[in-house]
């Protein structure tokens, strides 16, 4: 069945006011952005409350030193050891709850990488060591890795930054030890971030419920 007129027009954006019910004739308001932030925003809780499945993958093939001619790669152990102009880049967008994210992770045997470009922020991931875990979706090995945190500033998307640095910390982080596996997650509904996963080499091995972070480390 059609959508109706006013159907049609409210999906552009636009929401029209009878004469009858305003001063002055009939008024046209555009309310695609204030219905795009509806959307957005349930959307956001829809998925935080009833979709709380992650996919979980496993590299798939031998891991390799990955190295990019216009990247460069860092790797910081401690929230102290980050420069001030990192620190800057990574809540560029405005949210320092990012930042503060990434201490508590630091604190907690994480090892966080940056691919530059131009000595800018391109992109970030974490990984730590099986042997950090108390429980995970799998049973891990004290050699294995897990990455996970993986974002990339929106001005540098969609030129493959986040598989190179993914296959070049999991490469760092074995170390002289190959011998463990490497592992990653994500939602079931984040399609951009399983792209990028597969894209890195990684398969989907199970779908698992989601758990709390609370319940993943050692005290």
């Amino acid at each position: 069945m059609l959508p109706t007129t006013k159907a049609r027009k409210v999906a552009m954006g636009w929401l029209i006011i009878p004469p009858q019910k305003c001063l002055g004739g009939t008024m046209a308001i555009h309310s695609g952005e204030l219905l795009g932030k509806i959307w957005r925003r349930c959307k956001r809780y829809y998925h935080l409350w009833f979709c709380r499945q992650n996919y979980i993958f496993k590299y798939d093939g031998p891991i390799l030193p990955q190295q990019r001619s216009d990247c460069k790669y860092e790797s910081y152990e401690s929230f102290d050891e980050l420069p001030e102009h990192v620190k800057v880049d990574i809540c560029a967008d405005g949210d320092a709850s990012r930042l503060e994210a990434d201490k508590l992770e630091l604190g907690e045997n994480a090892i966080l990488w940056v691919a530059f470009i131009d000595g800018c922020v391109a992109t970030t991931v974490f990984t730590r060591k099986g042997k950090h875990f108390r429980r995970w979706f799998l049973d891990l090995q004290p050699a294995d890795v897990v990455v996970f945190r993986l974002r990339t500033l929106p001005v540098f998307r969609g030129r493959g930054l986040a598989p190179a640095l993914i296959r070049h910390a999991i490469y760092a982080q074995s170390g002289t030890d190959k011998s463990g596996q490497a592992y990653i997650d994500c939602r079931t509904y984040n399609k951009t971030s399983k792209r990028c996963i597969e894209k890195a080499g990684f398969k989907c091995v199970a779908t698992k419920k989601a758990i709390k972070r609370e319940w993943t480390l050692y005290d």
